[in-house]
Protein backbone atom coordinates (compact mmCIF):
# COMPACT_ATOMS: atom_id res chain seq x y z
CA UNK A 1 0.00 0.00 0.00
CA UNK A 2 3.27 2.54 1.00
CA UNK A 3 4.65 1.50 -2.86
CA UNK A 4 1.22 3.27 -4.12
CA UNK A 5 1.17 5.79 -2.65
CA UNK A 6 4.55 7.04 -3.63
CA UNK A 7 3.96 5.84 -7.40
CA UNK A 8 0.87 8.28 -7.23
CA UNK A 9 2.34 10.59 -5.41
CA UNK A 10 5.57 10.51 -7.94
CA UNK A 11 2.50 10.76 -10.60
CA UNK A 12 1.13 14.05 -9.24
CA UNK A 13 4.45 15.59 -9.16
CA UNK A 14 5.03 14.61 -13.04
CA UNK A 15 1.59 15.55 -13.97
CA UNK A 16 1.59 19.05 -11.80
CA UNK A 17 5.41 19.89 -13.80
CA UNK A 18 3.99 18.91 -17.16
CA UNK A 19 1.47 21.04 -16.30
CA UNK A 20 3.50 23.96 -15.48
CA UNK A 21 5.92 23.30 -18.59
CA UNK A 22 2.76 23.82 -20.60
CA UNK A 23 2.12 26.84 -19.23
CA UNK A 24 5.24 28.37 -19.95
CA UNK A 25 4.93 27.33 -23.95
CA UNK A 26 1.86 29.10 -23.57
CA UNK A 27 3.42 32.49 -22.22
CA UNK A 28 6.31 32.16 -24.75
CA UNK A 29 3.81 31.65 -27.42
CA UNK A 30 1.56 34.78 -26.30
CA UNK A 31 4.59 36.65 -26.43
CA UNK A 32 5.88 35.70 -30.21
CA UNK A 33 2.45 36.23 -31.22
CA UNK A 34 2.48 39.81 -29.93
CA UNK A 35 5.58 40.75 -30.75
CA UNK A 36 5.05 39.21 -34.47
CA UNK A 37 1.24 41.31 -34.77
CA UNK A 38 3.67 43.96 -33.71
CA UNK A 39 6.52 43.91 -36.72
CA UNK A 40 4.76 46.64 -38.99
CA UNK A 41 6.05 48.56 -41.24
CA UNK A 42 4.66 52.27 -40.43
CA UNK A 43 6.19 54.20 -42.80
CA UNK A 44 8.39 57.26 -42.19
CA UNK A 45 9.11 58.25 -38.67
CA UNK A 46 6.88 61.06 -37.50
CA UNK A 47 8.12 62.25 -33.60
CA UNK A 48 4.69 62.49 -33.11
CA UNK A 49 3.81 59.11 -33.49
CA UNK A 50 3.71 56.77 -30.54
CA UNK A 51 5.51 53.09 -31.84
CA UNK A 52 4.85 49.69 -30.15
CA UNK A 53 7.93 47.69 -29.98
CA UNK A 54 9.04 45.79 -33.18
CA UNK A 55 7.34 48.46 -35.41
CA UNK A 56 9.49 49.57 -37.50
CA UNK A 57 9.90 52.97 -39.92
CA UNK A 58 12.02 54.28 -42.17
CA UNK A 59 13.95 57.44 -41.68
CA UNK A 60 16.92 59.46 -43.59
CA UNK A 61 16.58 56.48 -45.65
CA UNK A 62 17.28 53.43 -44.00
CA UNK A 63 14.63 51.25 -41.97
CA UNK A 64 14.67 51.23 -38.05
CA UNK A 65 13.16 48.28 -35.58
CA UNK A 66 11.64 49.96 -32.06
CA UNK A 67 13.40 48.17 -29.75
CA UNK A 68 10.71 49.11 -26.93
CA UNK A 69 7.61 51.14 -26.83
CA UNK A 70 9.05 55.14 -27.52
CA UNK A 71 7.74 58.36 -28.85
CA UNK A 72 9.84 61.54 -30.02
CA UNK A 73 13.00 59.42 -29.92
CA UNK A 74 14.21 59.87 -33.78
CA UNK A 75 16.17 56.86 -34.86
CA UNK A 76 19.88 56.20 -33.80
CA UNK A 77 21.27 52.68 -32.78
CA UNK A 78 20.71 52.52 -28.76
CA UNK A 79 17.92 51.32 -26.30
CA UNK A 80 15.03 52.38 -28.27
CA UNK A 81 15.74 51.34 -32.04
CA UNK A 82 18.25 49.60 -34.18
CA UNK A 83 18.99 49.75 -38.16
CA UNK A 84 17.22 46.85 -40.21
CA UNK A 85 18.21 48.17 -43.48
CA UNK A 86 20.84 50.84 -44.35
CA UNK A 87 20.36 53.06 -47.25
CA UNK A 88 23.83 53.48 -49.90
CA UNK A 89 26.21 56.09 -49.01
CA UNK A 90 24.70 58.11 -51.52
CA UNK A 91 21.25 56.74 -51.32
CA UNK A 92 21.05 54.78 -53.71
CA UNK A 93 23.57 52.26 -53.09
CA UNK A 94 23.20 48.79 -52.59
CA UNK A 95 23.42 46.99 -49.50
CA UNK A 96 23.68 43.08 -48.68
CA UNK A 97 23.60 40.38 -46.17
CA UNK A 98 25.93 38.28 -44.33
CA UNK A 99 24.35 35.45 -42.32
CA UNK A 100 26.47 32.73 -40.66
CA UNK A 101 24.72 30.23 -38.37
CA UNK A 102 26.47 28.53 -35.36
CA UNK A 103 25.81 25.86 -33.20
CA UNK A 104 26.33 26.68 -29.48
CA UNK A 105 28.58 24.62 -27.12
CA UNK A 106 27.72 23.94 -23.39
CA UNK A 107 27.51 27.32 -21.84
CA UNK A 108 28.90 29.21 -25.19
CA UNK A 109 29.08 32.89 -24.37
CA UNK A 110 31.14 34.34 -27.64
CA UNK A 111 30.42 34.23 -31.12
CA UNK A 112 32.91 35.23 -33.68
CA UNK A 113 31.99 35.81 -37.76
CA UNK A 114 34.67 33.95 -39.91
CA UNK A 115 34.14 36.41 -42.21
CA UNK A 116 35.94 40.19 -41.56
CA UNK A 117 31.96 41.78 -41.48
CA UNK A 118 32.42 44.95 -39.05
CA UNK A 119 29.44 44.80 -36.40
CA UNK A 120 30.18 47.39 -35.00
CA UNK A 121 29.25 49.84 -37.72
CA UNK A 122 27.25 47.89 -39.79
CA UNK A 123 23.12 47.14 -38.47
CA UNK A 124 23.09 43.44 -36.88
CA UNK A 125 20.74 40.61 -36.31
CA UNK A 126 21.43 38.27 -34.00
CA UNK A 127 18.92 35.03 -33.05
CA UNK A 128 18.79 32.16 -31.01
CA UNK A 129 16.52 29.61 -32.34
CA UNK A 130 14.94 32.28 -34.58
CA UNK A 131 14.19 34.50 -31.61
CA UNK A 132 15.02 38.07 -31.92
CA UNK A 133 18.01 38.99 -29.40
CA UNK A 134 18.50 42.56 -28.65
CA UNK A 135 22.03 44.41 -27.80
CA UNK A 136 22.97 45.32 -25.08
CA UNK A 137 19.60 43.27 -23.00
CA UNK A 138 20.89 39.90 -24.63
CA UNK A 139 24.04 40.70 -26.20
CA UNK A 140 27.04 42.80 -26.74
CA UNK A 141 29.06 43.43 -29.50
CA UNK A 142 32.69 42.62 -28.41
CA UNK A 143 34.54 43.36 -31.35
CA UNK A 144 34.38 44.24 -34.93
CA UNK A 145 33.48 40.83 -35.61
CA UNK A 146 31.89 39.13 -32.35
CA UNK A 147 29.24 39.09 -29.87
CA UNK A 148 29.40 38.27 -26.43
CA UNK A 149 25.86 36.95 -24.87
CA UNK A 150 25.24 38.07 -21.51
CA UNK A 151 24.27 34.55 -20.25
CA UNK A 152 25.60 31.34 -22.25
CA UNK A 153 23.59 29.27 -24.43
CA UNK A 154 23.32 25.88 -23.96
CA UNK A 155 24.79 23.54 -25.82
CA UNK A 156 23.33 22.45 -29.54
CA UNK A 157 21.05 26.28 -29.31
CA UNK A 158 21.48 27.58 -32.87
CA UNK A 159 22.21 31.19 -32.90
CA UNK A 160 22.40 32.85 -36.35
CA UNK A 161 24.21 36.54 -36.98
CA UNK A 162 23.25 38.40 -40.03
CA UNK A 163 25.40 41.57 -40.97
CA UNK A 164 23.64 44.21 -43.26
CA UNK A 165 26.65 45.95 -45.09
CA UNK A 166 27.28 48.40 -47.82
CA UNK A 167 28.67 47.07 -51.59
Amino acid sequence: MAWTKEVGKSAKQNGDYAKSQGDYAKQVATTIETDNNNRLSIGAYNAATQYKKYNEVTYNGSTWRALRDVKGVAPVEGLDWTMTASRGLDGTGVTKEYHQQFIATANQKVFTLSGSYNIIDNPTSVYVCGIPQYAPNNYTKTTTNSITFSEGIEAGIVVDIVVIYQV
